[in-house]
């Protein structure tokens, strides 16, 4: 498994802040500076605001003439972004955060992914404690060459679940969907099925109401049919994962259910509605 990760240029972050005011007030836009690490350009991946005027964004840098990724981390508070030390302990090029979760200014779960000097992935997990990013050791599926973790998705201190997928070893290695669990202490690896008569198949979502209650989403594909995938949704009730039926649209459409299905997603976080546009590289936005 080799994913592909777009590194941008570019160091402004535009972003709308919405407050409560009057339906008939005029509502602007306002681009907001983002500092940049030295020599580098920068990407942010995600946005979570766990409490008002408090966000963080995740992504990483790139040296400038180089393909050197390093993890970023950004919080906005006080009117101003200002970067958050973060560890990159990948010994390969690439050490990037793609996902974010936050409970609270106090509590955030990162995830991502970092290369090794052979140039396969392997997942990253980060934890902010609100004075520092450490780095989280997690497990991977028995059998595993490479994993990776796509989405996270927390609703308590002793509750998040990451899910992703992994590449099994072998004469004839394929892709399989994976989950894991925090329990405040440690990550564990929970069984994922796949419908009958399936053996490739990734996840690329997740939401938590509860330890309880997820869902989470993405694709699968028979052997013989790799291009022709379809949607898989698989969902948590406190024990274990079960495949839900998904419709499937037919007609030569091969859909895939993913977090950025269009180029501008929502996310709803506590009653507030907080957008993220997924803009085409360069032009990194959020919204509030």
């Amino acid at each position: 498994m080799k994913r592909t990760l777009i590194a941008t240029a570019g160091a402004i972050l535009c972003a709308a802040l919405w407050s409560a005011i009057p339906a008939s007030a005029v509502t602007v836009w306002r681009v907001q500076q983002v500092p940049v690490p030295a020599n580098a350009s920068v990407n942010l991946q995600v946005v979570s605001c766990p409490a008002t005027g408090v966000c963080f964004a995740v992504g990483y840098s790139t040296q400038v003439g180089t393909t050197i990724e390093s993890t970023l981390a950004e919080r906005w508070s006080g009117g101003r972004w200002a970067i958050l030390a973060t560890p990159s302990p990948g010994p390969g090029p690439v050490d990037q955060l793609t996902r974010l979760s936050c409970l609270s200014a106090t509590d955030c779960m990162a995830i991502g992914v970092i290369s090794t000097q052979t140039a396969a992935n392997s997942t990253l997990v980060e934890h902010w404690d609100g004075t520092s990013w450490t780095v989280l050791p997690g497990p991977k599926p028995v059998g595993t060459t490479v994993a990776g973790l796509t989405a996270v998705s927390c609703v308590s201190t002793t509750s998040c679940t990451a899910v992703g997928l992994y590449a099994t070893s072998g004469n004839r290695p394929h892709e399989l969907p994976v989950a894991e669990h925090w329990n405040g202490a440690n990550w564990t690896v929970q069984h994922v099925p796949l419908p009958a008569g399936v053996t490739t198949g990734s996840l690329s979502a997740v939401s938590c109401r509860s330890a309880a209650a997820c869902i989470a989403v993405g694709s699968i594909a028979t052997p013989d049919q790799r291009s022709n995938t379809k949607p898989l949704a698989e969902q948590w009730n406190g024990t274990s994962w079960t495949v839900r039926a998904t419709p499937h649209p037919g007609g030569g459409i091969q859909p895939t259910l993913q977090r950025r299905v269009l180029h501008l997603t929502l996310a709803v976080h506590r009653g507030r509605d907080l957008w993220q546009d997924g803009a085409p590289p360069g032009r990194p936005r959020v919204a509030r």
